[in-house]
């Protein structure tokens, strides 16, 4: 994947905008977040993260307008309309998963508060060890991930809107006019959970194209023992990828904090609808379904695969990140057999030990993510759905 693969030279993109820090690279999610009120909080001078009257107040007002018109939705059923289902089990799954989302996507801000001193330890982390790598001769491209970070939000809010379009199109205009707040509200949080959950993966993709960098630092400077420098600049440079290397662990515990709880509430929630979609769609496949059903089956598919899609960036990111931490534990070790200098020896000893016993690694609660999420998401769904056919056909 092109998301993966070491940045190009700082001298790329002259055409683009020019970007200053590491903030500056992740503005454009930052502005999004903030616009679809997912996070209310100010970065200000020296990347303080504080929370504002002016953002309490605008946390107020979105609160209330989202809690309006979700009980609005819920009390005129205006849901049934969204989901527009003739199937009983399938309108109240759906239904169900819908309201859930809302709900979780109106807590966000409130945790995200929580651990706002927790979001500004992530930024001052990834701050310092640019800074510090860029001292070592290795500078960050921040114009490079500026673009590619203004490139996946407006693809992730480009394809939220085609699918939201694709779902009410087929309905009536007078509903749409009597619904709207609650469709605004269903739109918002459908592009706001998408921005949450991109803001995860761009969180994992730093931790992963800084290790990238320190395996690069690595294999020029340690794996070949060609007299380049000297000895005290090696054991200096050992002691500091320490340090960078104990920062991306600090800073992946901060993502976990500040992301982990909400997702794992939204990976289950999606779990559930995804069964339900695929239940619609072999109602289709089966020949049980009305032309309506199967109009909305795919429409379902659609939404539960999206928002699926994310997992699965998560997983892919998340492996490969820990391919990177690997590969940084491999070029840690080399460097010992090249290295004959005793105190820098020492020193990629103690190195060696600090990646063996502590790493990089998103965690969710109570369990830590893992590529075999997948393979489990995929048995438990099997095992559903022949669940529900027995008992449609029944």
């Amino acid at each position: 994947m092109v998301l993966l693969r070491a940045a190009p030279s700082r001298g790329t993109l002259r055409w683009w905008f020019p970007v200053a820090g590491t903030l500056g690279s992740l503005s454009p999610l930052y502005v999004a977040l903030k616009l679809f009120g997912v996070t209310l909080f100010t970065v200000g001078d020296r990347d303080r993260v504080r929370v504002t009257l002016a953002d309490w107040c605008l946390l107020a007002i979105v609160t209330g307008v989202r809690v309006w018109g979700v009980l609005d939705g819920i009390v005129r059923g205006h849901w049934k309309g969204f989901v527009d289902s003739e199937v009983e089990v399938i309108e109240y799954c759906l239904g169900f998963a819908l309201i859930v989302m809302i709900l979780v996507v109106l807590v966000v801000p409130f945790y995200v508060m929580l651990h706002v001193k927790r979001v500004e330890d992530l930024l001052g982390d990834l701050k310092a060890f640019d800074e510090e790598l860029q001292r070592l001769g290795y500078p960050r491209n921040h114009r490079y991930y500026h673009f590619i970070t203004t490139i996946v939000v407006t693809s992730c809010l480009v394809v939220i809107g085609l699918v939201i379009l694709s779902t009410l199109v087929s309905r009536d205009t007078k509903w749409l006019l009597e619904t709207w707040l609650f469709l605004a509200i269903v739109n918002t949080s459908g592009a706001g959970y998408t921005l949450y959950h991109t803001a995860l993966n761009m969180a994992i993709l730093a931790i992963h194209s800084r290790i990238q960098l320190m395996n690069r630092c690595v294999q020029e400077r340690l794996e070949r023992d060609d007299g380049g420098d000297e000895a005290d600049a090696r054991t200096n440079l050992v002691v500091q990828l320490a340090k960078l290397y104990d920062k991306l662990c600090d800073a992946s515990s901060a993502i976990s904090v500040v992301f982990g709880v909400p997702h794992a509430v939204f990976f289950i929630n999606i779990f559930f609808m995804h069964v339900v979609a695929c239940y619609a769609i072999l109602r289709v496949l089966l020949g049980v379904a009305s032309a309506r059903e199967v109009a909305n089956a795919w429409i379902y598919l659609g939404w539960s695969g999206y928002f699926n899609s994310f997992l699965f960036q998560t997983v892919v990111f998340d492996a490969a990140m820990k391919q990177q931490t690997n590969k940084f534990c491999t070029a840690v070790h080399r460097s010992l057999n090249a290295v004959h200098n005793l105190p820098v020896v020492e020193q990629l000893l103690q190195l060696a030990e600090q990646v063996a016993s502590d790493a990089p690694k998103i965690t969710y609660f109570l369990f830590e993510l893992h590529p075999s999420v997948l393979v489990q998401a995929c048995g438990e769904l099997a095992t559903y759905l022949v669940i529900l056919i027995q008992f449609d056909m029944q």
